[in-house]
Formats: structure tokens, sequence, C-alpha cells
């Protein structure tokens, strides 16, 4: 709840603010949290006759109404809050509850590829943290820019503000854009110059992900936390760290102390003590103590398992489950998460750099065998040239077949072929029907040709496992189809990683762009909730180098983009 109340902050122009600084306008806390609570928790770093303290009940009452409560209204303050925190005045919008103050969505309007008026009403929101810039009517909007040109603390509220115009641009994928643009290269204007324009995405820089970085320690320590947050489903605090790391990685020496992390950009205090600990101490008591809850243990068992997610991994340790063998003997299994229990510890493995290629070969073989022109290119981590993988990504196009064509001699022919082989040993998924599974043979599990040729005839993938021999270890493994006239935004894609991707399609939005697996698109037309009304003019497709270029990025060989 406390998440999705956030999110509707945000939706409605919301800054939520994630460090103590005078900045910030309210702190909103859970409603059984004391005042005293709260003042510990501060610990001097806020002056508290500037911000507004209140229960949790006040956002949720400020979103329902649209807009922002009286603040000093009797059911939003916290216990012993009169002895110990100074009465903030109400703003005029607060005392009469003005309409003008109503809460406004902040997405902006978009024209010609450009952001018209950009929202000036920002709800200032925080959970056990605080918000910053105060909310104001129309009416105020001269006030609050003078405001922001008087006062030079108030630049990263404009900033911000911008940061939060760019969310709400057109993407395939929701991102946050915290991760991939530091706060001070993300306030230019959407008409300046590319070279502004492009400053500070992480797309812009070479990232080869060397392990000779002398912060390498730290780096590995708060991996760790970001990956147990992940588990967790605490997106916000992945945030943080992930953006600690990448921070980290572009220092040429060893940070220290935690002054000199909290001066970094990218990261906040109490980041920078652990960093400071993790230096000091060659440990993190906060990660070792995610070692000891057993609780945790299960959690990352079971959420290791394929087709498995934070939910249903809860829902079977509510349920007393602790063990794959509980899950066996008692749990209802669906199909791919039955195979996912049986083959825990093979997928569970990294996949030496080598036994990717001998995959990728053997895929390539039963491509030329039904056409000699069928490519078959490995992506992901493996081009990146990472000497292990997670799971195997193959890219098969020709130079002159169209999806249909390709469908039929890959899915149709090939594919049966490899599981005629033996290669392939399950379906988990196609693109189409996703989660209607092959069966797998108890006795032999293996599947069928006839199993494939169920499979639709208009998907572009298939995701399954497979092994070199008999013996052999399953792995992940997903053939992604698409057209020679599409590849070079394929291979970006199917590249990565992941941060390096949204950096390059965050920036192709803010210059009026959209980028995505097909090509790079201009003029794309979006309608209310961002429903895309038409898909706009194809600029570049099958050139990767041309996709860099008209974005104004330097190329980025494959092994460079380890962000």
């Amino acid at each position: 709840m406390r998440r999705l109340r956030i999110q509707g902050a945000i939706a409605q122009g919301a800054t939520w603010a994630r460090e103590l600084d005078d900045s910030i306008t309210h702190m909103i806390v859970d409603s059984d949290v004391t005042a005293p609570t709260v003042a510990k928790f501060i610990n001097g770093a806020l002056d508290f006759s500037q911000i507004a303290i209140v229960k949790d009940r006040w956002l949720v009452e400020s979103l329902t109404y649209k807009h922002v409560r009286d603040t000093v209204q009797g059911r939003f303050q916290l216990q012993g809050a009169s002895e110990i925190f100074p009465k903030l005045p109400a703003s005029e919008n607060e005392k009469v509850e003005n309409p003008s103050a109503s809460l406004k969505p902040a997405y902006p309007v978009r024209r010609s590829g450009r952001i018209q008026n950009p929202p000036t009403q920002v709800l200032g929101d925080a959970v056990h943290n605080a918000v910053s810039v105060p909310l104001v009517g129309r009416h105020e909007q001269q006030s609050l820019d003078d405001r922001t040109l008087r006062n030079p603390r108030d630049e990263l509220a404009t900033i911000l503000q911008e940061l939060q115009s760019a969310a709400n641009l057109p993407f395939d994928d929701e991102v946050d854009l915290a991760k991939y643009v530091s706060f001070e290269s993300a306030a230019p204007s959407m008409v300046e110059s590319v070279g502004r324009e492009s400053k500070g995405f992480q797309c812009m820089e070479a990232h080869t992900g060397e392990d000779n970085n002398p912060n390498a320690r730290t780096i590995e320590v708060l991996q760790k936390m970001a990956s147990y947050y992940d588990r967790t489903g605490d997106k916000w605090r992945v945030t943080g760290y992930r953006k600690a790391i990448t921070a980290l990685r572009k220092q040429a020496t060893l940070v220290k102390t935690a002054k000199e992390a909290q001066s970094i950009v990218g990261i906040g205090s109490r980041l920078a003590e652990k960093i400071e600990e993790i230096v000091t101490t060659d440990r993190l008591q906060r990660y070792e103590n995610t070692l000891d809850d057993p609780n945790d243990q299960v959690l990352q068992l079971f959420m290791g398992i394929y087709d498995v997610g934070f939910q249903q991994a809860q829902l079977w340790i509510s349920n007393g489950y602790r063990t794959l063998h509980d899950l066996k003997r008692h749990a209802k299994l669906t199909p791919n998460q039955r195979i996912g229990v049986d083959h825990y510890n093979d997928f569970q493995q990294r996949i030496p750099r080598e036994e990717v290629k001998k995959h990728g070969q053997i895929v390539v073989r039963g491509l030329k065998r039904v056409n000699e022109n069928l490519e078959g290119i490995i992506g992901g981590s493996y081009r990146r040239g990472n000497k292990d993988s997670g799971d195997i990504d193959v890219v098969i196009t020709h130079p002159t077949a169209d999806m249909h064509q390709l469908h039929t001699w890959v899915f149709g022919e090939a594919v049966p072929y490899l599981f005629k082989i033996g290669f392939l040993k399950c379906t988990l998924a196609t693109s189409r029907n996703r989660g209607k599974q092959m069966q797998v043979s108890p006795r032999s599990k293996t599947a069928s040709s006839a199993d494939v040729s169920s499979s639709s005839d208009t998907g572009t993938k298939f995701h399954g496992a497979s092994a070199l021999t008999a013996n052999s270890s399953w792995r992940r493994i997903d053939l992604l189809l698409t057209p020679h006239t599409e590849i070079g935004a394929a291979m970006i894609y199917f590249t990565g990683n992941d941060i390096f991707n949204r950096s390059l399609r965050l920036l192709a939005s803010r210059k009026g762009m959209r980028l995505n697996q097909h090509g790079l698109y201009k003029d794309v037309m979006r309608g209310k909730g961002r429903v895309k009304l038409t898909e706009g003019e194809l600029v570049e497709g099958k050139s990767e180098k041309r996709i860099f270029e008209i974005l104004g990025v330097p190329w980025r060989e494959p092994w460079e983009r380890k962000c």
C-alpha cells in the first residue's frame, strides 16, 4: 500500500525525496508512528518549523479528493506532535482548501515531439523520508517561477520537475528516470542542443564493467544488497543502490569515507555510511543480517524457481513450505514451475561462455539445415563479452524473408529438428501463448515435434530449455525472430544491458522519438493514459550504428554497454 501511495502521488506531480534535507516540505509517516519516534529518526537533520509532519491518511485524502488537505487538522496529526513539533502555518490553499489547488496529473501534452506546459504543481510526498517543493495553484505559477529564479536552492526542484515531465514521455516499458540520469545533468530543456540534451545519460559513456575498479569490493557488497531488495520487491531501494553502484564505477580512486561518498552525485548520506563501513571492515552488517533471516533464505530459494515471483513465493511461505521437497509433495505447481523445481540447480548455475557458444552453434546448424541463409546471433551478456551468462539468447533473421516465412522455417522445421536430436528439452512459453507449455514426457523428459507444431503461427519468440548431451545440465534458451529490416534495433534491445538500453530509449524520447526492438521512430502520437494512437514514422531499424548516430550517441561496442 505504501508503494501504491507513492506511485499515486508521483502520478499527480509528486517529488519523492530520498534524503533528508531542507528542501522538504512534507513528511508522511505510518498512522501508528508517534512524534517522538519521528524526532529520533530525523535526529536534527530537518528544521521542524519548516515542514508538515502528517499521518499517511493526509496523503490518501489528498489523492482521493484531488486537492491538498489542511495539514493542521487533528486527524492528520501524530500522537505527541504538539509537544515536539512547532506548528507549521497552513498555506492559503490549505486554509480554505481552494479548488484551484486541485491536484492535476503531471503528464505533459506532447505535440510535434516537444513538451508543452510542464507541470508546476508538485505535491511533496515521502514515507519515512520526506518531500520537496510546495504545491501551488495555477494562479501561483509565476510566483513559483520567481522563487526558483531568486533562490539557487530551488534549482533541484526545477530539475526534479523536468525529470517528472520526461518520465511521462512515450516508452515501450516504464522506467525510473532517476536510475539513468543524474540530477545535475537532467536540467537542460527539451529544445537545447543535442550535445547538452544528451549529457549525463549512461549511453553517452563507455562502460566496460572491468573488475580492476578500485571500488570493486564495495560494488560487490552493494550489489548483494540490491539483489536482496529486488527479491523483497523494494524497487525504490534497488534504484538507490544501482545509482550508487553506477556512480562508484566511474571513480578512479577508492572511495573511503562517508564524506567522500556523499560528495558524489547519486549517493545519499545513508548509502555513504554503508560504503565507509564496507571499506573499513570489509563487511556490511545490514547484509549479514539478511543472511541470518530464515524467511529470506526460503524466499530466495523459492524465487529462484522458474516462473515464480515474489507474491507466489510469499504465499508458499505462509502455507508453511520451506524446501523444494515440500513444494513437490504438497504445492499445486504449474507445468513451468514443476520443470523449474525439477531442474532448479541447472537453472541456477551460470553458463560458461564456451558452453553458451556451443549451444549457439547447434542452433545455427539446425537453422542452416533448413535454409542456408538463416542467421543466428547470440545476444545478451555473451555479446557483451561476459565470462558467463544466466541464459542463452539467439536472435534469428534472414536477409530477405518476412516474419511469416521466418516463423515457418524456424518454428515449423528447425525447432522440431532440435527437439528430435535431443538438444531442446521443453518449451516453457511462446510469445503468443505464454503459459501454454509443451508437455514433457516424465520418462524421456523430451518433447515431440508434434508439440511444436501446435504453437502460434504468428509468434516471434520461443522460450525453452536445451542441453548439449543427454547427461548435461539443462540451460534456459530463447530463440528470437526478427526481420532483417529491424536487425539493428533488435541487436540493441537483445544485447543490453538494461540500464544502457533504457538510457538510450529515454534519450530518444527526449528528442521526440521512440526506440524499441523494431526500430527508431519519430512523430509518435499518444492519447489519454499514454495509449499509442499512431506508430509514428520509422527512421531507422536495420543499422545498429546508424541508430546511435541519429541519436547523437558515440558508437558503443557491445562490451562497452555494461552499465
